[in-house]
Order: C-alpha cells, then structure tokens, then sequence
C-alpha cells in the first residue's frame, strides 16, 4: 500500500512538473524613516532593529535593511495575484528596548489610519508605499517647509455621467488638511484650456517633510435636477476614508487622479447579485448580536441607491431588499446568507460604494439604521468595481460579511452566452487555463431549455461554490470562476442540465 501511495504521488509530481507554471507577483516595497527616533534616543541604529508588521503576515516581523548613508529602512514582500484589490493593514515595530509603546507605532487617527493601522491597496504588478516617519513622528523633530503643490484631476467620468455640470454652474474643490481653505470651502480648480475635463490647482504648502495628510475633491452644484453629484459632491474615497499624500518639502506635481479612482463607464446594463452573510452578525449600534432579522437592505453611493439613515422601511427604490428565502438570486433558503439582483444601467460608473442594514424585530425601527457601521472607523463602506457585462445573465459577488469592510468584494461568476450555433448535445468542457491562479473558465452546451445547476466541489465532496442554478435556454455558455478565496489543490466542478450529468477535475494553483 505504502508503494502504490508512493508510486501515485510520484506520478502527480510528474504532472504537475510537466505544466509549465507562471507565478505573477506584485511586490510592494515598505519604507519608514527612523531619523527623528534617533535623534530623540529613542532608536540606535547601530543595535536595533525595525519591521514592518500587518494582517498580510499575521502581525509577524518582516525585518528591514537601509542604505549606509540614511535612516529610511526598507522590506519588500510580494503578494500573490488573489490579494489584488485587496487592502491591507500595517504598522511599524521598533525591537529598541527604549522604544514607546512596546515598540509598536501608536494608533493613527482617521483618517490616515484604518482601525489604528496604516493601510494601503494592492495594485496588479506592485508598488513602493511612500516613505513615512516612524509614529508620525516628523512634526516635533523637523521644521515646517514651505513648497508649491500642483494636485491635477480629470472630471471627464463625473461628465459623462451627468453629476458635473460646469456648463451649469457646477465647480469643483480642492479640500484637506493643510490645503488653503482646509476642508471647506478649499481651492477652487481650474478646467485646461487644452485639455478639456482636466481640472488642476497649484497651492502654497506649509508642513514638515515626510508627514501625510488627507485630501479629497468635492463637488459643488446649485442643482436640483438629477442627476446629482453622490455623497452629497464628496468623493467617497477608499473604504471611506481621505485621499494621503506625504508631504516631502518640495515642489511637486502630482499624477492626474480621476474623481475618486472612476476610470469608466458601464457600456451596457450590468445585473448584480448581492450576497451578505447574517451569521453571528453584530448591531453595529447596540454591539450585541441582532436578537432576529427580519430583512436586509443595501445601500450606496450612486443614484438611484441612497446610504440607507434617514429614510423610510419601505422605501425599496433607494436602497435594494436582500432575501434569504431561495429567490431574488438568493442559492439557499434559510442560511443566513441574504442576497439581492440589481442591474446597474448603461452609464453608470464603473465604481460602487455601498453598506447594509439589518432590519430586526421585535420593535424594529420605522427609518432604516446604519447598523454595519464600523466600530473603530465610522467611515468604512464596502466597494467593488463594475465589469462589462457581455448579456442579461446577471454576476454574482463573493459574498460579503456583514460589519468586515475589509473583504474584497469581486466577481465571483460572470455567464455569458456564446454566440454560436444551437448545440445538438449537452455538453461540459474542460476548463481553461488548467492550472488556473486564481481565475478559470468553463464552457457547457444545453441543446434545449432545462434546469441548470454549475457546482464546484472539493476533494471531500464538499460543494464550495454554486456557479448557476436555475431555468436556462438552449445555448452555449461560458462561465468564470474566481477561486481567490479557496486555498490550492484539487477541485470537481459538475453540471447537471436535466437528465444530463457531467464531472471533470481542475487544479487550483497559488
């Protein structure tokens, strides 16, 4: 038995060495200065050490290095494809046996900081994090610096949309921390005569080097015709919280910056299916579980959806009904897991904030509460961005946690319908690629119309996704897989379309 064991495992190492295999990393360089806790005894460069720690490494030491000539010490680590998109939570750890704090960085304030923590998002093919003072320490060790700021933004989304009317009288502001004019009214921005939809302002800044500060755009309009800017003209920002920038002392152009990162607009009607898992679920208002939930809604920041405070229970054309009773995209009755179909026209932006409300009995309240709200930053929301849909078939999300902001939220299946001949057979193909990190897609033909289940399983027989489940016609399909949320290894999918059964394998590598 041990031979055969032996002989089978050999034999999969042999496969999987046969597949060429193409890991693409995004790797993401941390840097923080030490010079201000040298200068205050607190840091000896010459015996102590410093490292970066976060939730992408379970709060362990990744240990830095400097150049000979400084004290900015830097790590670089490199984060697998399935955390693009991802944010993530970090702090700096000093091991000196006089550092404050037990070494660890005090909590930063919203909004530079996300429970505490420094964070930042993970982009496709890497990053450098820009250079920060250990404990936000530069104001007490280095003098204020006075240098000339040129922030660059292009409106031509908000344009097309119909939220920015300059031809209407609407203008738009630059706001922040040590912005002239500070969070309101701001700087005015000027349109480029040259460039149309460009809007830019060069400010005048006072601050010492290497301390980051918050910004946004606002938009400012005396409408009162729809569309109106969201979120009342202000930028949502990431997870809700400000724009940074680190001031280095110098003059600097800033890289043009869409309106609040909305680089597109949906070419064509996209249905969504919502999901919200309720298990457990905390009252972000009382701090205690929900004693029973009798609906869920979903609220957000693009018209028609409202933020769900301040109006009415009833009110289902704001804020979208979520259902755990089988229907409305809904896969299982009665799992605490909620879920709701919305089509977002063509049109819209190709970005959406968005929050739940729980709705809850006995003596539930008469206007929606803004119960998910985050404990340790009130400005949290969850957020994705909108693909192109290719046809009707809606796409369903990873489901979301209620109260974890931090979830990415991504497409988890998008059917299209191929355009090709009506098939004579039923039929389920291999997926492709195979392997596949983290994406794959499977194609399958229904000849006629029939009830269609698409299920991935793993080596257990448990099933661990539901990819389609309902009435489908005759034609042929193709659906996504994104498997960022599973671990590596071994996976069955399996179609059954009326009488017709078909099971293949693929692999899972990260």
């Amino acid at each position: 038995m041990r031979h055969k064991a032996k002989a089978l495992g050999i034999a999969m190492v042999a496969m999987l060495m046969s597949v060429p295999l193409a890991f693409a990393q995004n790797p993401v360089k941390f840097q923080v200065q030490m010079d201000v806790q040298v200068q205050s005894g607190l840091f000896d460069i010459s015996a102590d050490s410093v490292a970066v720690r976060g939730d992408f490494n379970g709060w362990g030491s990744l240990w830095m290095t400097k150049d000979a000539n400084d004290t900015v010490y830097t790590a670089t680590y490199d984060f697998p494809d399935s955390m693009v998109g991802d944010t993530v939570q970090y702090k700096f750890f000093s091991n000196s046996p006089t550092a404050a704090n037990g070494g660890w960085e005090q909590d930063l304030p919203s909004p530079l900081g996300i429970g505490g923590h420094r964070w930042f998002t993970i982009v496709s093919g890497g990053q450098v994090v820009p250079v920060v003072y250990f404990d936000q320490d530069s104001v007490a060790g280095i003098p204020p610096v006075k240098a000339n700021w040129t922030f660059t933004l292009n409106m031509s989304m908000m344009e097309q949309t119909g939220y920015f009317q300059p031809d209407s009288g609407d203008q738009v502001f630059l706001r922040g921390d040590i912005i002239p004019g500070g969070w309101g009214p701001g700087t005015q921005m000027i349109e480029n005569p040259l460039d149309p939809g460009q809007y830019s302002a060069t400010v005048q800044l006072d601050a010492s080097p290497g301390t980051q500060f918050g910004q946004k755009y606002y938009i400012q309009t005396n409408r009162t015709v729809f569309p109106l800017p969201p979120n009342g003209g202000w930028e949502e920002g990431p997870h809700g919280a400000n724009y940074e920038f680190t001031y280095t002392g110098r003059d600097t152009v800033l890289p043009e910056r869409f309106f609040d990162g909305i680089t597109g607009i949906l070419k064509t009607p996209v249905t969504v299916i919502f999901s919200v898992n309720m298990k457990g679920a905390i009252d972000a208002i009382t701090g205690k579980p929900f004693p029973s939930i009798d609906s869920v809604f979903i609220g957000g920041s693009e018209t028609p959806f409202w933020w769900e405070y301040g109006h009415a229970y009833a009110d289902t054309v704001h804020a979208l009904r979520l259902y755990d009773d089988g229907t409305h995209g809904d896969l299982t009755a009665n799992d605490s897991i909620y879920s709701g179909t919305y089509t977002f026209p063509k049109g819209a932006v190709n970005k959406f904030w968005f929050m739940y409300s729980a709705m809850y009995h006995p003596g539930y309240p008469s206007t929606m509460e803004q119960n998910e709200e985050n404990t340790t930053n009130n400005f949290d929301n969850h957020q994705m961005m909108l693909p192109d849909s290719a046809g009707s078939t809606p796409i369903r999300l990873t489901t979301n946690m209620f109260g974890n902001y931090l979830d990415s939220t991504t497409v988890l299946t998008a059917i299209r319908s191929l355009p090709n001949a009506l098939p004579k057979t039923f039929s389920l193909d291999q997926n492709y690629p195979n392997p596949f990190n983290p994406t794959t897609m499977i194609r399958y033909s229904v000849p006629k119309n029939a009830q269609v289940t698409l299920e991935i399983y793993n080596v257990l027989g448990e099933r661990v996704a539901t990819l389609y489940s309902g009435m489908q016609k005759a034609g042929a399909y193709e659906v996504s897989f994104d498997a960022s949320r599973y671990a590596s290894g071994v996976y069955f999918y399996r179609l059954q379309a009326g009488s017709f059964s078909s099971v293949k394998k693929m692999m899972l590598l990260k």
